[in-house]
This record gives structure tokens, sequence and C-alpha cells, in this order.
């Protein structure tokens, strides 16, 4: 008997394992294909990375659902997507990434689905076992093959959600922090951000290489083509020694003679909130948009979403589904 793991337990899932670690599969789940209690009792979901509790699953039909504290299953209402799942192993499947995108869009805040997209188009995965918090690994997907499930998907559960996320999703962010940037910057006033579009993430800009040892070129973690704008994280972990500072100012050097803006933002700036608000301006004055006037509404969701976003960055991944928890911002 099959399994076919969905949603939530999905998603802990691919915050496990990537792409290699499965077999592409047309298989779905048959009529009266439930497993039973002692089959899923015995079943070592935790080798999978699926540890949290209810269990999602995925049945063919309301007369196959089975409801318990410990299992949740669901039913497709109106779409069924071919290739929706991926095999495991014999008797284990899980929907893809942009399966489970599509099903996480019921259970998520339009917030918490643009964080799981900016992750599954990224090259990191939430991981807290990990020190930093999250682990590198390929990306699971990219914006495309979101919007192309999704529109075979039309008019199923969730799809309206999942294309409002899919405006301020960016494919090859690198780090949880860099997903966080992104989001404050580009998510719009009504969700806390200070509405402006979407940066090229971790976008390689070539330089003339003269002499030994000179770089060829150079990743800016968010650039903007359009107005030749980079703005560089800073993080206390890795930019503290004198030889990476001075390596970042020789990099600076050379954007500034290729005509490229830098605007740099350290950790302390990200959590410091009158900081952050400056760095923004300055992000948004060379990008030739002029902010809204500021009112208190605005600020207390721009408030209410850098509270959201650091709790989750504090909990180090998501292991244990801290990213599911806090405050409920919906779009």
């Amino acid at each position: 008997m099959s399994i076919f793991v969905s949603h939530t337990s999905a998603l802990e899932f691919w915050r496990a394992h990537s792409l290699e670690d499965v077999r592409a599969s047309r298989a779905m789940p048959q009529a009266g294909d439930v497993p039973e209690k002692s089959v899923l009792a015995d079943f070592d979901f935790a080798e999978y990375g699926i540890v949290s509790q209810p269990l999602h699953l995925m049945v063919s039909d309301a007369a196959s659902r089975g409801q318990s504290k410990q299992v949740v299953c669901h039913t497709w209402i109106k779409a069924r997507v071919a290739g929706s799942f991926v095999c495991v192993s014999d008797s284990l499947y899980v929907s893809s990434p942009e399966a489970c995108f599509l099903q996480v869009a019921r259970q998520l805040s339009g917030i918490e689905l643009v964080a799981v997209g900016l992750e599954f188009c990224g090259t990191y995965a939430l991981c807290g076992s990990a020190v930093r918090g999250f682990r590198e690994r390929p990306p699971l997907t990219t914006v495309g093959l979101l919007r192309k499930y999704l529109s075979k998907a039309a008019g199923g559960y969730g799809v309206a959600n999942a294309e409002k996320a899919l405006r301020y999703i960016a494919e090859a962010s690198a780090s949880p922090m860099e997903t966080m940037l992104v989001m404050l910057l580009c998510l719009p006033c009504a969700l806390g951000g200070y509405g402006l579009e979407l940066p090229v993430l971790n976008h390689r800009i070539k330089v003339s290489a003269s002499g030994m040892g000179r770089r060829r070129s150079y990743c800016c973690d968010l650039f903007w083509p359009r107005a030749k704008l980079a703005v560089e994280y800073d993080s206390d972990m890795f930019h503290t020694d004198s030889k990476r500072i001075a390596n970042d100012s020789q990099r600076r050097v050379e954007l500034l003679r290729l005509g490229v803006s830098v605007v740099s933002i350290t950790r302390r700036q990200v959590f410091d909130a009158r900081a952050f608000d400056d760095a923004a301006h300055a992000v948004a004055k060379s990008l030739g948009k002029r902010l809204r006037s500021i009112r208190t509404d605005v600020l207390t969701r721009r408030y209410d979403l850098r509270k959201h976003l650091i709790e989750k960055m504090r909990v180090h991944g998501s292991s244990k589904g801290e990213w599911l928890r806090g405050d409920y911002v919906d779009w």
C-alpha cells in the first residue's frame, strides 16, 4: 500500500532532502488506497525528516478519508495535475515542490508562503540542526515551474493565494537573511514591506582581470539591473576579519568603476528598525522610487512584518515547524 505525503508534512520532507533523493513519478492516490493505522505507526517518517504531527496525507476521494489527531487526509476538490508526486521509495510518495507550494498556500499566511517560495527557489533549506540554521542545496524549483503548475491547477483550492505570493518571489536566494531582506524591501506596503521591485539575487557581474589573482567577476546579493544598484548584506559572522574587509572594499571600488552603486546593509541594521528604514530609503532613492508618506498603519504593518520575520530567524530553522507559528499575517 502506498503512502502519499502532502502539505506541511511534504514541506518538512523537502527541508531535509533534495531532488537528487527522489524519482519522477506519475503515481496518484487510488480509490480506497488508505494506509491503515498500524502501517503508519510502523513507518519511520522521521527517517525522511517528517517529524511534526499531525501527518498530512493525500487520498483520492472523500470516501477514503480517515481523520485522527495524528493524521489529516486531504482530497483534490478540482485539480489533479500529473506529476504532483515524486517517488521516494517503493511505498512512499511525496508532493512535488510545485504541488507542495500550492498545498501549503491553504495552510500558511501570505508572508509565510512567500518565504517558502523564496526558499524553494533558492539554494538553501532551513535546518534546525545546522550551525547557521540552514543548509545549502540546489533549488527545488523555479518561478516558471511554479507558475506553470498553478496554471494547470487553475480553479483548485489555494491557487489564488499561491499566485499572489508568486508576485514577490525571486530566484536564487542563498540564505534566510537574503530572503528576509527581499521580503522587507519588496513586499507591498499593505504587508509591511517597502514595495520595491524585485531584484535579481546573487547576480554575477564580470570585471576585467588585469594581473595575477584579480577576480573576473563579483556576485551581488541583490541587484537591480535597470538602476545598476547592488545591495550587499554584511554578516557579522563572515565579514569581520581584516582580509575580508579589505576584499569588500576592493569589491566596491571595482563595482563603482563599472557604474554599479553599492548599498551595504549590516546585520545590526536589519535588526534595527530605524537603521533599516534609512537603508531602505537609500535603496528606494537609487531606484528612483518615491516612498509613500509614513502613516501610523504603515509603521504598524512594518513593525508586524519585521517582528514576524525576526522571530522566525531566531529559531534557526524549522525542523519542528517554527516558520509555521507566530502571529498570522494574511493577505
